[in-house]
């Protein structure tokens, strides 16, 4: 293959942006060009392709940090979003749009933990759900996203002697590092309205002090005076922290899970 060399010629005049000299081709001595410039728009070229190859990949670590390193026990929920919640009724239509604007506030970068209060099967699980993903599609720095089905967690906490289950050192890690996470149903890891269990206590107690400064959003069956009675009024102080405005209370709407089972 013949050098490009053989085909342009070196001129007298320079490049007005760089100074280097300017060349023309032998068959076409019309055009000047300045090879510099041309090396330099070419390294930019693989620079910025090396910055969106990074971009990408990076954005691709905040899905799989929710998909992979979320513990979700109803399967249905990973695929929930904004788009798919059910509406059946006005107090249901509300609430998705207070979780939306919950979730525009977030993406603003303003820290609070917000709160989804109700009875089973109405959403709330779906809603925060949706809210992680919203803030995974629009964040930008990106953000890592974790939904954590608390009683589920705790149960593997408790069987710490097994290898495969989460030690309560990992399960502070976990819930400590993400950027934003989903505590989901708080306060159905006890039996009643007794005390936490003192591993249970001290596991919320350490995550709760991790995240001082990054936003968390609960869900549960129970009320924040039944939050209160279970882990006392230090923690609870923690975990409603900048809750005020940021509830969603769900008091009239219907379990979806028992629509359409006629008895």
């Amino acid at each position: 293959m013949k050098s490009i060399w053989l085909h342009i010629k070196k001129t007298e005049y320079t490049c007005d942006k760089c100074g280097s000299p300017l060349y023309q081709h032998k068959l076409n001595d019309s055009v000047l060009t300045c090879m510099e410039c041309g090396r330099k728009r070419l390294d930019d070229k693989d620079k910025q392709l090396e910055y969106r190859g990074g971009e990408l990949a990076e954005k691709q670590g905040t899905y799989d940090a929710l998909m992979k390193r979320s513990i979700v026990t109803d399967q249905t929920i990973r695929k929930a979003n904004f788009d798919n919640y059910k509406t059946d009724e006005q107090e249901t239509a509300e609430n998705k749009e207070k979780a939306k604007q919950i979730a525009t506030e977030y993406l603003k970068g303003n820290v609070f933990n917000s709160f989804l209060q109700g009875k089973q099967g109405t959403g709330k699980s779906h809603l925060a759900m949706s809210i992680l993903k919203e803030i995974n599609e629009n964040s930008y720095p990106y953000k890592q996203c974790v939904f954590i089905d608390f009683p589920s967690l705790m149960i593997e906490v408790a069987d710490w002697k097994n290898t495969n289950n989460f030690s309560q050192t990992d399960a502070v890690k976990l819930m400590s590092e993400a950027d934003y996470l989903v505590i989901d149903d708080l306060g159905a890891e006890t039996n009643d309205a007794s005390k936490a269990k003192e591993y249970i206590y001290k596991t919320l107690q350490a995550v709760m002090q991790n995240r001082q400064n990054k936003s968390t959003i609960f869900t549960s069956n129970v009320s924040s005076a039944v939050i209160g009675q279970v882990y006392g009024e230090r923690l609870t102080s923690r975990v409603l922290r900048g809750v005020a405005g940021h509830s969603i209370i769900f008091k009239d709407a219907t379990d979806k899970r028992r629509i359409g089972i006629g008895f």
